[in-house]
């Protein structure tokens, strides 16, 4: 009887132990997991931000052409605002090839995962502020453009 009650007891331990939380190793690999799909957001996300105002390069260079064009039948204080948004368009086209000489893909620089994803925060931002300054500046002279036409 006491063979049969260990038995019991030795199974019922057995049972239990099995239904218990994943290994260290499972929650290692889950966090891995987590941590790869973020880097690959985070580089996603960092790249179509770059690819959406990328383009808008060539946007600048014309605005910019058509205010310098328009320059010469201009009063003083319109002149003064020309130069303004050229400047302005300038200083964003300046920005996005500054982040393109400076970027480098992750991957390359040989970080670990939480460097490369740091790098790729930081990228983020640097990128971001690169989009608003493009924006900003096209949206103003594209505005300024539309009342000199």
């Amino acid at each position: 009887m006491r063979r049969v009650c260990f038995l019991m007891l030795f199974s019922f331990g057995m049972l239990l132990g099995s239904c218990s939380n994943p290994t260290t190793s499972e929650n290692e690999e889950t966090l891995k997991e987590e941590k790869e799909s973020n880097y690959s957001t985070l580089k996603t996300e960092v790249m179509r931000i770059h690819d959406a105002v990328m383009p808008e390069t060539s946007t600048i260079i014309a605005y910019t052409k058509t205010i310098r064009e328009s320059m010469d039948t201009l009063s003083e204080e319109a002149k003064n605002r020309s130069k303004a948004l050229i400047k302005d368009l300038k200083q964003a086209d300046k920005a996005m090839m500054e982040w393109m000489r400076q970027y480098d893909d992750p991957e390359s620089l040989g970080l670990s995962l939480d460097s490369a994803t740091k790098y790729l925060q930081e990228q983020k931002i640097k990128i971001e502020k690169v989009d608003s300054l493009m924006r900003t500046s096209l949206k103003n002279a594209k505005a300024y453009i539309e009342t000199i036409d």
